[in-house]
């Protein structure tokens, strides 16, 4: 009977610590913290930052869109 508990008690310290050192890998893998610190880098691609209205104005694609479709206004709405 003593021989079963130590068997026993051995799985469970087992089981506890690979569950402890899962956690820790995923800790590592994945970070800690809020969502928005999970996306920093140093030159962020342009589709994680804001981009300015001048940027948007100047734009190769929008002065494409001018000549193709003989704009003469452009209104920015921003959205709220």
């Amino acid at each position: 009977m003593d021989e079963a508990k130590k068997w026993y008690e051995s799985k469970n310290e087992e089981q506890n610590n690979s569950s402890d050192s899962g956690s820790m890998i995923e800790d590592v893998e994945v970070g800690s913290g809020c969502v928005a610190d999970m996306q920093k880098t140093a030159n962020p691609a342009p589709s994680q930052r804001e981009l300015e209205l001048n940027e948007i104005l100047n734009s190769p694609m929008l002065d494409r869109a001018k000549e193709l479709l003989h704009v003469k206004k452009i209104t920015v709405k921003t959205r709220n």
